[in-house]
């Protein structure tokens, strides 16, 4: 028994230890102590309070001596034993704990606190005995429930741990613990509404909270609220800069939105904090691939193989790195291991349509294309499920059209298999299910035509140079011209066609929150320019969000897509032969659609020293992209080089050396007494491009892709294009242009006058200058053409009309929603 003195200073320490005011507890102890040497819960207190100022070694050896002095004292061994497991003491805490239960089975605190310690070693089961033996001693103890419902979640009994943290929540409404437990439970259940509600009670019980704040915005962002995301992670690193997980998840939402600056800042600044992220450094390879900084795309994403051999993610982000940089065996392995390490029909599907951007030999290139057919058969027998093709997939087969002939059976095949594997791509947008037609002559001063214009590529791009002056001079009394970009662009052009537009909207990349918004538009004309450049607009195009959807030759392929009604084309690109490979209605303007803004040039100004040509021979040039050089074009660079042989052809570098290093390889082989005279120069700037151009004797069209968008940009230099015409429209983009121009002269029927024409350009000076002049005056006929957007437009306009009036019904599949 203690002394009354001794209860007086124990009840005194205890008013302290609610103050914290540890410093003065330890001096009353150490009197008491020396006074009364048996003492045991003086040295307890004594030594918990050393511990609370930073000493807990010194505290626990105090607690050993009170243990010792009264072995049967229940409350000094659990109180060592907290000590001890704070020091990661485990085994040693928990004897400690097992002995003040058997001095005192009822001692809810070492039943709670055992639990703890078995949570801690993930042992689950363990843990949640010993939560249900505390709460049966102590069943008002709410921290002792919400032990129990994380024990319960752990073990996946979802329904139990829901029920026990509706309960706190009805009797403790101010725990914001028992709120933010319940939101983190409906979270993993995906019942977003319901954790949404949680987080946001959590909140407001517990203002500024981190981990709600977090969580919230890990929904929100899922959900594609990036504004409010935002705050909610910014509120996290207000509280604790060094928050890697929250400069993560910004990370991921700028890069989500195009702004690669800001995600590369943040994921740079979690890396810092945290070295080993592995998911920073896969979204670090992520931007810089973005950015083709293909080597350190790749880099990185090597690096997050080998810190997780494990990580998927990681895995098929080195697959698609290694595929734009060409790498296919590299490819083969990243996908594999990754498929292996968690099979999924999107990765499948991505290895089975794998098509390389160069090929070795025209074998070699029907050998591909014969792996691609067969494979895509193969899939199409299979039990595939998808629920966000452009997330589980995200590519498509771009290279099969640059293989030079059409493939509509493959297109179509393709468009059935995603019907087929996501029957929810099939959605008919509200207004398109009961629509009225256009607005009448006299109606239209209430409403125009609504048309618009989807693409990723409505920036400084092909595509943007193609449409840029079609969405700024449609003539604005007849339509309500709206833009889509899929990314927010960040140049010029890409801000011009946004201005230019009556409305813009920059669309969430990703599939069905872009459809949900398209569908809200409620557009008369959806314009898809470039179906099959890339997976977010293909996979919205199978969507019915439009009475009228229509492509053009932006890719240059029919698309395979049921629900896209319209390929517009030119009667200079389409033959007899090629009107029959189109999956849409085919409407064929008298000339080629674009007002094409006439490029910044002025004249030559840089000589061939400038970059380090030859002074003396001529000089051809292909300033095509690598990958439509096709081993057919090697034997035209054959013939000429062979027959001038006092002449170099200049060809630019590909995104990443290892294309031209294939190239390379390739040329060497087929063209062994020439290849000393080709010269790869580095990609230039806009205006370098058209001065190295400029001072090219020849400029020389592949085949069997030709030129479109290169073909345009370079006519204004003056030097003469040689094309070599065919059948499909892929083949006879440059040869359009010239007719439209009214040259025909440098367009060739065969491979052989090609080759004589290029010769006789490059060598016979009275030709190429006249040559050079008709050039010069049919410029006007190409650049800035309003007849063909007022052509459009009647298009556009009589086919709306005539689907409106003949009751032309869209897939009428309404059935199915965003999943």
């Amino acid at each position: 028994m203690y002394s009354d003195y001794e209860i007086q200073q124990l009840k005194r320490c205890g008013l302290l230890q609610q103050q914290s005011r540890w410093g003065e507890i330890a001096v009353i102890c150490q009197e008491l102590h020396a006074l009364y040497p048996q003492n045991a819960d003086a040295l307890q207190i004594w030594g918990i309070s050393e511990a609370q100022k930073g000493h807990p070694e010194v505290g626990i050896s105090y607690l050993k001596q009170a243990v010792e002095i009264a072995p049967t004292a229940a409350h000094i061994h659990n109180n060592l034993a907290n000590l001890l497991s704070g020091l990661g003491k485990i085994d040693e805490a928990a004897i400690h704990y097992q002995t003040a239960l058997k001095h005192n089975p009822n001692l809810s605190e070492a039943l709670h606190n055992l639990g703890n310690i078995y949570r801690n070693q993930q042992n689950w089961e363990k843990a949640l005995g010993y939560y249900q033996e505390a709460l049966i001693r102590l069943p008002m103890q709410t921290a002792i429930h919400l032990s129990l419902g994380q024990m319960h979640e752990k073990l996946q009994h979802w329904e139990e741990a829901r029920q026990i943290y509706q309960s706190v929540c009805r009797q403790a409404p101010q725990l914001w613990q028992a709120w933010f437990y319940l939101a983190h439970l409906e979270h993993q259940q995906a019942n977003t509404a319901a954790a949404e509600a949680f987080y946001r009670q959590t909140l407001k019980v517990q203002p500024q909270q981190p981990d709600a704040l977090y969580w919230l915005g890990e929904l929100l962002a899922q959900h594609h609220v990036y504004a409010e995301a935002i705050e909610c992670f910014e509120g996290v690193l207000a509280q604790n800069p060094n928050h890697a997980l929250s400069h993560n998840s910004l990370g991921n939402i700028w890069y989500r939105c195009n702004q690669l600056d800001q995600a590369q800042a943040h994921y740079q600044q979690a890396l810092a904090i945290q070295p080993d992220f592995v998911q920073v450094i896969n979204n670090l390879a992520g931007v810089a691939m973005v950015r083709r900084e293909y080597d350190q795309a790749l880099a990185y994403a090597q690096e997050a193989v080998q810190k997780a051999p494990d990580y998927v993610d990681a895995w098929e982000n080195l697959g698609v790195i290694a595929r734009e940089m060409h790498n296919l065996e590299l490819v083969e392995k990243a996908y594999a291991t990754a498929f292996e390490l968690r099979p999924r029909a999107g990765l499948q599907i991505r290895q089975a349509l794998l098509l390389p951007a160069l090929y070795h030999s025209l074998e070699d290139m029907a050998a591909w294309k014969k792996r691609y057919s067969q494979n895509l058969d193969a899939l199409l027998e299979a039990d595939l499920q998808l629920i966000d093709p452009d997330a589980e997939v995200g590519e498509l087969p771009f290279y099969l059209h640059y293989q030079g002939e059409p493939t509509p059976d493959l297109q179509l095949k393709l468009g059935q298999l995603y019907q087929k594997a996501c029957p929810a791509l099939s959605y008919t947008a509200p207004h398109c299910q009961n629509y009225q037609g256009p607005p009448k002559p006299n109606e239209q001063k209430k409403r125009k035509v609504k048309i618009g214009f989807v693409s990723k590529h409505l920036r400084a791009h092909s595509i943007g140079k193609l449409m840029q002056g079609v969405i700024a001079k449609l003539d604005r009394n007849r339509f309500e011209v709206c833009v889509y970009p899929l990314i927010a662009p960040e140049e010029a052009m890409g801000q011009a066609i946004m201005a230019s537009a009556d409305r813009a909207r920059i669309l969430t990349p990703s599939l069905y929150a872009a459809r949900q918004e398209l569908a809200e538009e409620a557009l008369d004309i959806l314009f898809y320019p470039d179906i099959g450049m890339e997976s977010l607009s293909y996979f919205l195009a199978m969507a019915r969000l439009a009475p009228l959807q229509v492509t053009t030759w932006g890719h240059g392929t029919t698309s395979g897509i049921d629900n896209l009604d319209c390929f517009i084309s030119s009667a200079y690109l389409e033959t007899e032969l090629s009107k029959q490979v189109y999956s849409e209605k085919l409407l064929c303007m008298k000339v080629l659609f674009p007002y094409y803004f006439r490029p910044s040039f002025q004249k030559q100004e840089k000589t061939r020293s400038d970059f380090g040509l030859p002074e003396n021979g001529h000089l051809y040039i292909c300033p095509q992209s690598l990958f439509k050089i096709h081993p057919h074009t090697d034997r035209l660079f054959e013939a000429l080089l062979s027959q001038d042989p006092d002449s170099h052809l200049v060809l630019l570098e590909g995104p990443h050396p290892h294309w031209g290093e294939l190239l390379r390889a390739r040329l060497a082989r087929n063209l062994p007494q020439a290849y000393g005279r080709i010269l790869f120069l580095p990609r230039q700037s806009e205006a370098d491009f058209l001065q190295l151009v400029a001072l090219c004797d020849v400029n020389l069209d592949t085949w069997p892709l030709s030129g479109g968008n290169t073909s345009l940009d370079t006519l204004i230099t003056g030097t003469p294009l040689v094309t070599l015409t065919g059948e499909w429209p892929s083949q006879r983009l440059s040869a359009a242009i010239y007719q439209q121009m009214g040259i025909r002269d440098l367009i060739a029927q065969s491979s052989a006058e090609y080759v004589t024409l290029a010769l006789k350009i490059a060598q016979d000076t009275t030709f190429r200058t006249e040559m050079q002049a008709q050039i010069a005056n049919g410029l006007t006929q190409i650049y800035e053409n309003l007849g063909a957007v007022r052509e459009l437009e009647d298009l556009l306009l009589a086919e709306l009309h005539l689907r409106s009036q003949s009751k032309v019904k869209p897939n009428a599949n309404t059935s199915f929603s965003e999943p």
